[in-house]
């Protein structure tokens, strides 16, 4: 009786313990899978590697020709268990109008922008290069998957640094400027739609632009590992026949989101 008492003890205390390792095994095994996968995926000739994100140049191969994609700050995130953090610097625009000059690369639609909008972070200052569509969302916030997200980036002309904004995009309301870049979107590689209608970044951003931050890469090879995102915590809206027309040309073009490996997640009180 005494030695069946021990016994269920014992396995009282295992069972507390395995509790706590799950996590940190879990998070282990993930990392080795995702390794065993790309050491298992062979790949031809990496000069002529078209990386997509599905089938055999899916994102598993990535990594293959492509090292950084199996780095540790690897984006996107699921955003979650964020700290806040007083005294972050805004995000301030200086927004340029931009006519409307939007093609498809074989990944997505970007829309690429004139010189002049700027972005401001502290002592910072980046210029916005492009925006381009993510369907579905990227980034998750505690679990939820928007239906879109769109990447503003950001670059220094003195460094390589990066700094990209994410926003989100719910089902809602038609979008005015989505509305004016979907006039007649371009459906074929490198393919594209110009227009001298003005875009107005406004129509594209929530008014409150209170963010969650973190150390990240590109979500696309080669996966460097210099980018500053902002994900915004507040959506904007699009109807479901908007969202739908660009999703009908680019698909599910999304990472899926990568392990935090220690980073922090910090993130503004509003």
């Amino acid at each position: 009786m005494k030695v069946l008492l021990l016994a269920k003890i014992k396995i009282a205390k295992m069972n507390q313990l395995s509790k706590h390792a799950v996590k940190a095994l879990y998070l282990l095994s993930f990392s080795f899978v995702m390794t065993s996968c790309a050491k298992d995926i062979e790949v031809d000739d990496c000069q002529a590697y078209e990386w997509k994100y599905d089938g055999k140049e899916g994102v598993n191969s990535w990594s293959v020709c492509f090292s950084e994609c199996a780095g540790s700050k690897q984006s996107p995130l699921d955003i979650k268990d964020a700290t806040v953090q007083a005294g972050l610097s805004p995000l301030q625009f200086s927004f340029k109008e931009s006519p409307v000059s939007i093609f498809y690369n074989g990944h997505t639609l970007e829309q690429e922008w004139e010189p002049g909008s700027k972005l401001t972070i502290g002592t910072n200052t980046f210029e916005l290069a492009q925006f381009h569509f993510h369907t579905r969302s990227e980034h998750t916030i505690s679990g939820k998957r928007y239906p879109m997200e769109i990447h503003f980036v950001h670059k220094q002309s003195t460094s390589s640094a990066i700094a990209v904004v994410g926003v989100m995009v719910e089902t809602g309301a038609e979008n005015a400027m989505i509305k004016l870049l979907s006039t007649d979107l371009p459906t074929e590689i490198d393919e594209e739609y110009k227009s001298n209608l003005p875009v107005i970044l406004s129509g594209l951003m929530p008014a409150n632009k209170g963010y969650f931050y973190y150390p990240g890469s590109l979500t696309t090879p080669p996966c460097s590992e210099v980018v500053s995102w902002y994900v915004l915590k507040n959506p904007i809206q699009a109807s479901s026949k908007q969202i739908n027309a660009i999703q009908q040309i680019i698909s599910e073009n999304n990472r899926p989101p990568q392990p935090l490996s220690g980073r922090t997640i910090v993130s503004t009180k509003d």
